[in-house]
């Protein structure tokens, strides 16, 4: 429990006793959590257009469609990075499933 409380006081989320099995507690995203999200991605376009800088909108698209085939072909979720989808397996979890701690 204490890495999941020091988790609150790091990003947005609270933890709720379960309503299935009350030995158990869930984490959700606090009402902080998209204002949270929008400032990352902020700090993500920002990030992309200095990455980019060199290329105009017009040779932008090209290269996000190609990218995205590459993506495709190698299996990866979109608009998700690489590392967070074998997170979810090392956890036992897809990730779509709530994160239940003690389970």
């Amino acid at each position: 429990m204490a890495s999941i409380d020091g988790l609150g006081r790091k990003v947005p989320v609270e933890r709720r006793r379960s309503t299935e099995d009350r030995r158990n507690h869930e984490l959700y995203v606090s009402e902080a959590g998209p204002r949270a999200l929008a400032g990352v991605r902020e700090v993500a376009a920002a990030h992309e257009d200095d990455l980019l800088a060199a290329l105009d909108g017009p040779e932008r698209e090209p290269l996000a469609g190609l990218l995205g085939r590459v993506a495709a072909r190698q299996g990866l979720t979109p608009g998700v990075h690489p590392g967070y989808r074998t997170l979810a397996k090392r956890a036992g979890r897809r990730e779509t499933e709530k994160v239940r701690p003690g389970s």
